[in-house]
């Protein structure tokens, strides 16, 4: 259990990451939606993790884990 809790504060730290460099960047440039999405992916470790999906108001509405972190995230965000 101690290792899941590691993985998921490690996670959260790297989330936190790379919110605070995509908030930097988009202060410091007029970028488009699909470009700032495109930078916070990229701060995506390709590692197992666990992410939260939220409603407009912050709630928690899913839970999800993935192998590959990034690769699952991503996937969110491809055009159909």
């Amino acid at each position: 259990m101690a290792a899941a809790e590691s993985l998921l504060e490690a996670s959260k730290e790297d989330i936190a990451k790379a919110q605070a460099a995509v908030d930097e960047a988009a202060k410091e440039a007029s970028i488009t939606k699909d470009e700032l999405i495109k930078e916070k992916l990229s701060y995506i470790p390709l590692r197992p993790g666990v992410y939260l999906m939220k409603n407009s108001n912050g709630k928690i509405i899913y839970i999800g884990k993935s192998k590959l972190l990034k690769n699952r995230v991503s996937s969110y965000f491809q055009n159909s």
